[in-house]
């Protein structure tokens, strides 16, 4: 009997020996060279492009992948997409007997990039998806730092991050919901809704305060630098930037600016004009100026504007209506004698030709009465024309 027992345990023990070696031989076996490149095969059909595994681990309760898609449009090598670590709920044994299903996953330490030409063209190939029937359902995915970086030639790179949240599947498309707290940009809230297999949606982050900095604003990749040129703001906005994308088109985009307290530098003009407000719309190659309203000179100007900047010939239109402005404290560069005094009133239609070069050439006019007027510190009645002339904007006065 004590003979019988001790084969017994000698066969369990050898069969558990067993067992491990196979064990450590099949996991070594996955998670080696052979695993990862057999991984990367089939991720890279599932997404349409090329993937490449940089580790890849199978554990009893769990799988862990780290990854990448190169940019075959670069001239130099570079990824569209990197994840430092995907985790997904699946062990060796799921994965052994097919159909393996994550319902949880985590991935941490993305990097995205999107490429456009200067001209604002996407040059980024998107990743097509798979849906079919015997696709698994998508688990809920959570991602912590994940950073966006958009380069446009001709333009500072533009970094965005670092983002963390959720992605889930509601009906038939993938929500996204999650904020970012960037160190340079703020803290943002970002959404997004997509279709699974086109990618076909849209992506929507917002700040409540966001800055208006000079080296910020010149990175964002959808603005021609040249406005910067001749537009230096200081201060803070609420925003949201809204990316879309259909297939077979570009990459969409708006943003929407409603400035508080801001303030804007014209070094053309030689002045500044503070608490800016209203809403500055940027879309597909437009600028749009509503309901803006400005301080200058202890008066007020409300403002409507349109900056078409996908055109040939770049063109910056401006309707102002001016309220209260006190005439001596304008720049002496306008052209008004400094023995006018008063407070002007009046509206212009004014145009900005930007050339090639970037320079700036005003043209158009307007008209203004200046209220309670005095000249040499006598009543005067007054009446003021603004037009362009040698490259500048200057007052004249109208004869009675």
């Amino acid at each position: 009997m004590k003979r019988i027992r001790k084969i017994v345990l000698w066969s369990f023990g050898i069969g558990f020996v067993a067992v491990g070696l196979g064990w450590i031989a099949l996991s070594l076996y996955i998670n080696g060279s052979l695993g990862r490149r057999s991984a990367a095969e089939q991720l890279g059909q599932l997404v349409g492009l090329k993937v490449e595994v940089d580790h890849f681990n199978v554990g009893t309760t769990s799988t862990t992948i780290g990854l990448r898609i190169p940019d075959p449009s670069a001239d130099s090598p570079g990824d569209l997409i990197r994840i430092g670590s995907l985790r997904a709920n699946v062990s060796l044994f799921e994965l052994l007997a097919g159909g393996a299903a994550p319902t949880s996953v985590t991935v941490k330490d993305v990097e995205i990039l999107l490429r456009f030409d200067a001209g604002g063209k996407l040059q980024t190939p998107f990743p097509k998806s798979s849906d079919s029937a015997g696709t698994p359902a998508l688990p809920e995915i959570e991602f912590e730092r994940v950073r966006l970086h958009i380069h446009r030639t001709g333009h500072p790179e533009f970094d965005f991050g670092t983002i963390a949240g959720r992605l889930g599947r509601e009906g038939d498309h993938l929500v996204l919901a999650g904020n970012a707290d960037e160190p340079k940009w703020g803290q943002w809230r970002i959404d997004g809704r997509f279709h699974p297999t086109t990618f076909d949606g849209q992506l929507r982050l917002h700040s409540d305060s966001a800055p208006l900095d000079d080296p910020l604003l010149r990175s964002v990749p959808f603005v021609p630098s040249e406005l910067w040129d001749q537009l230096a703001p200081s201060g803070r906005t609420t925003a949201t930037v809204t990316l879309s994308y259909r297939p077979g088109r570009d990459l969409g985009y708006r943003v929407e600016l409603r400035p508080a307290k801001a303030a804007l530098r014209f070094p053309t003009a030689d002045t500044t004009v503070e608490d800016v407000t209203g809403t500055i719309i940027i879309e597909d190659g437009r600028v749009t100026v509503a309901d803006g309203h400005v301080q200058l000179a202890a008066g007020s100007i409300t403002v409507e504007g349109d900056y078409r900047f996908d055109q040939p010939e770049r063109i910056i239109a401006l309707k102002l209506r001016a309220e209260g402005v006190d005439v001596r404290r304008l720049p002496a560069t306008w052209g008004l004698p400094p023995e006018i005094e008063g407070r002007l009133r009046g509206k212009a239609d004014l145009q900005f030709h930007i050339g090639t070069d970037g320079q700036w050439t005003p043209r158009g006019g307007g008209t203004g009465d200046v209220v309670g007027a005095k000249f040499a510190g006598l009543d005067a009645t007054i009446r003021l024309k603004l037009g362009d002339r040698q490259g500048r904007l200057r007052f004249e006065s109208i004869p009675e």
